[in-house]
């Protein structure tokens, strides 16, 4: 569409210059935070690295992965268990920032 074509339009629409402004800006914004968040995981698995979610060995109060909801136990019942948005064996008295009471 060139550019006469793009202003005929908006011109039909007779919205006020602050509101296409805003749309423009908040369209900016949404394809920003669209790059963002996929280039936040890993291109491999669809999960974050431990370093990307401050993943640490030890809770933050009553906050551990195992009473996290995207936690998965380990099979046997002892041992690491893994989670649905961080790579890698989760120990179940860790906690990162995607921590969510289940």
């Amino acid at each position: 569409m060139r550019r006469s074509d793009t202003d005929a339009v908006e011109s039909t629409f007779d919205a006020p210059t602050h509101t296409k402004t805003a749309r423009r800006r908040f369209l900016r914004l949404l394809g920003a935070g669209s790059a963002i968040s996929v280039a936040g995981c890993s291109s491999i698995t669809g999960k974050a690295s431990k370093a990307q979610v401050n993943y640490r060995n030890r809770p933050k109060g009553d906050q551990r992965c195992s009473n996290c909801r995207f936690y998965d136990p380990p099979e046997n019942g002892d041992g690491a268990g893994t989670c649905s948005r961080v790579e890698g064996e989760i120990a179940p008295d860790a906690w990162c920032n995607v921590y969510s009471k289940g």
